[in-house]
């Protein structure tokens, strides 16, 4: 699911816990695991604080709009990718991916700058 970069006023903003994946030696599957590691502050109070990041909610099909009213404002693009094929995603649209079956996906992030000189 794809939704253009104006639909960014109809998607819901949350706040997710930020964490680090690290790969762990698993003995038994002869290769590695990923741990995950919630990242936490140091509080005015000692205790550690887990940090949260700003981000859009995960799941913006338009069957959640009882949860989330805007979305039935969107634009959403659904989009099926077969076997041999690859999609482009252009800058600063957002996007859902799911898979109907094992694969390999590459991601490929290119820093642009938006900033204007």
């Amino acid at each position: 699911v794809l939704n253009p970069p104006a639909d960014h006023l109809f998607l819901h903003e949350g706040e997710f816990p930020c964490a680090t994946f690290t790969p762990v030696e698993a003995e038994m599957s002869n290769g590695y695991e990923w741990a995950v590691t919630l990242d936490q502050d140091d509080s005015e109070s000692g205790s550690p604080k887990e940090r949260r990041t700003k981000w859009i909610e995960p799941d913006i099909t338009k069957d959640r709009i009882d949860k989330f009213p805007l979305l039935a404002k969107s634009h959403p693009l659904k989009v099926l990718v077969s076997e041999g094929e690859m999609l482009y995603i252009p800058p600063l649209w957002y996007h859902r991916v799911t898979q109907t079956c094992e694969t390999v996906g590459v991601n490929y992030w290119f820093d642009m700058k938006f900033d204007s000189p």
